[in-house]
């Protein structure tokens, strides 16, 4: 039994390291927006893409910057192709630029 879940752990710690640190493709970030949109967990998510949590996190953050900065986006808009709260997109260009 533990020898088992040992071998969980390992798959799982091999699995999130075989994409540490590797480009994030178009069908993957395709795959990460579905997935928010379908209100999957960020752990669970993680899981999938062989990332580690801040790896989304990051991900999101990057997706939100271009959609404000190149496509024009608005907050609504944002919140509506990615599932995300307003509050959370308003943080993020806080960041970005400072806004109060």
């Amino acid at each position: 039994m533990l020898r088992d879940v040992f071998k969980l752990k390992s798959v799982k710690i091999i699995t999130i390291q075989m994409n540490i640190g590797k480009k994030w493709t178009c069908e993957e970030e395709g795959k990460l927006l579905q997935a928010l949109k379908n209100q999957i967990p960020k752990r669970k998510i993680a899981d999938a893409h062989g990332r580690t949590s801040g790896a989304i996190s990051s991900r999101i953050r990057h997706i939100v910057i271009r959609m404000i900065e190149k496509d024009g986006k608005s907050i609504e808009e944002i919140c509506d192709a990615m599932s995300i709260k307003p509050g959370d997109v308003r943080r993020i260009m806080k960041n970005l630029v400072g806004i109060k």
